[in-house]
């Protein structure tokens, strides 16, 4: 597995050790039963976190030219889980499965990527102001069929109206446009942040991975998901500008050869969350 070339930077300045990339991704790709596994997250998303606002810290730190704008995504962000917790809160109030609504949105996640690619066929502008209008009418978009995607999966529960289940979907709904939007900027000024972006910003949804992974996965966050091959590179390309080859964020960090640098503060917690999540993988795969 490698990298296209002339896509995404392949230094990052922040390095990922693998075993910390391994984790997460073990994660994001294979934490899918919510009844299962959601005490695991719950124990291991403090430590999910603290990685990611040491991240941000030292990003910060090290680019003062956009130390406001960090602080900003990791508030949104934030505001992104909050908001997803409180919709789960509520679907699980109307006695709606959380599974059922995470996978509909899984699976149509991916006609939503496809009716994307048709509609913004062009790349993104090199000025930066238009660049940011493109970005942000392809998020528009692309929550706007979301949003038609949730509502449909829970009215059709016979569980909720279209009224609630819109008016329960919009502070995520909001929240995330924001959130992405400032991380375009972010990747935009700083094309070398790119991987330390995605990586922090799949960190910080860990505690809420059930709701936002099929939302998120759509904009290019996360090693795998409902967005696979050329499709999935496609998105990478349209929202961030570059795409990593191979389907797999984690080729990226192995290519760059990041095994050592801030990242390696977290190697003893991150071995920890791998080390969880292989014992309940194990029974399965006996």
């Amino acid at each position: 597995m490698g990298l296209t070339l002339n896509v995404v930077p392949t230094q990052a300045v922040f390095s990922v050790s693998k075993v910390g990339v391994e984790a997460v991704s073990v994660w994001w790709s294979w934490l899918t039963s919510f009844e299962a596994c959601w005490g695991i997250i719950s124990n291991a998303q403090e430590k999910g976190k603290a990685m990611a606002d040491s991240a941000l810290k030292d990003i910060a730190e090290e680019y003062k030219d956009i130390a406001d704008k960090v602080q900003h995504f990791q508030e949104e962000f934030n505001k992104i889980v909050e908001h997803a917790t409180e919709l789960r809160q509520r679907l699980s109030e109307s006695n709606i499965d959380l599974v059922v609504v995470h996978d509909y949105m899984t699976q149509e996640a991916g006609n939503v990527a496809e009716n994307l690619r048709k509609e913004f066929n062009k790349p993104l502008p090199d000025e930066m102001d238009e660049r940011a209008l493109y970005r942000n009418e392809m998020i528009s978009k692309g929550l706007d069929a979301l949003e038609i995607v949730f509502v449909d999966v829970c009215v059709k529960s016979g569980r909720m109206s279209e009224e609630d289940a819109r008016q329960n979907f919009d502070p995520i709904k909001k929240a995330t446009q924001d959130g992405l939007l400032i991380a375009g900027n972010i990747v935009d000024r700083h094309p070398e942040l790119v991987a330390t972006i995605i990586i922090t910003a799949v960190c910080l949804m860990i505690p809420e991975y059930f709701i936002l992974r099929p939302i998120l996965s759509l904009f290019g966050f996360g090693p795998t998901g409902p967005i696979k091959g050329s499709l999935a590179a496609w998105m990478q390309r349209r929202f961030w500008g570059g795409a990593i080859a191979s389907g797999s964020w984690f080729a990226f960090f192995q290519r760059a050869g990041m095994f050592k640098g801030f990242w390696g503060k977290a190697k003893i917690i991150l071995a920890g969350i791998l080390g969880l999540i292989k014992s309940i993988r194990a029974p399965g795969s006996a």
